[in-house]
């Protein structure tokens, strides 16, 4: 990490590993700053999100936003985030296996009653 950089690490700086989803041998290091230093660092912040490193914006401690590289996909954020996360194992899923039902009432009734309209 550069000198500029390292500057921004305050005492609220938490610093935590997210695997990535995508590529499978690189690790992306989310850091976790407060609304103030974004405030008073936003060119510096905003060059390391450039850079390539994800940010975590908190107010009062609580995380209120997360500043990311612009070329991940938006699953990727969500990965990233800790939202979604791959599946333990690769393991295919034939759907014709699951088992089917019948109900008492068609499709179309289902979602007339869900619009309200029966």
């Amino acid at each position: 990490m550069s000198d500029s950089l390292a500057r921004l690490s305050h005492r609220r700086d938490s610093r935590t590993r997210v695997s990535c989803a995508t590529i499978a041998t690189e690790e992306v290091t989310v850091r976790t700053i407060s609304h103030r230093e974004l405030r008073n660092n936003s060119s510096k912040v905003l060059h390391a999100v450039s850079a390539g490193e994800t940010i975590e914006v908190t107010n009062h401690g609580e995380v209120t936003a997360v500043l990311m590289p612009p070329s991940l996909t938006p699953y990727e954020r969500l990965v990233t985030t800790g939202k979604v996360r791959e599946p333990l194992t690769d393991r295919r899923i034939d759907l014709r296996e699951i088992r089917r039902i019948t109900v008492p009432v068609s499709s179309s009734e289902i979602i007339a009653d869900v619009r309200g309209d029966s």
